[in-house]
């Protein structure tokens, strides 16, 4: 809890909110009475998008843009 605390900045009261959610959803599980490294995560991932649209839509999307390899500054230097 405690580096879930200093990572986030968050506060105990708040992660322990979030917990309980993600348990109501069924996307871990859970006792709150339980340190929270005993949580299992049953879905990583939302249910209302495929996964592969949500990966796309993430940071790893691929662009379009043309790949441009500057060999320029190696070669003419």
């Amino acid at each position: 809890m405690t580096e879930l605390v200093r990572l986030s900045g968050r506060r105990t009261g708040a992660i322990k909110a979030g917990m309980l959610q993600l348990v109501e959803r069924h996307y871990i599980e859970w006792d709150e009475k339980q340190p929270v490294e005993t949580a299992v995560v049953i879905e990583a991932w939302e249910r209302d998008v495929k996964y592969k649209e949500q990966a796309e839509t993430g940071t790893s999307k691929p662009q379009n843009t043309p790949v441009v390899w500057n060999t320029e500054y190696w070669t003419h230097y």
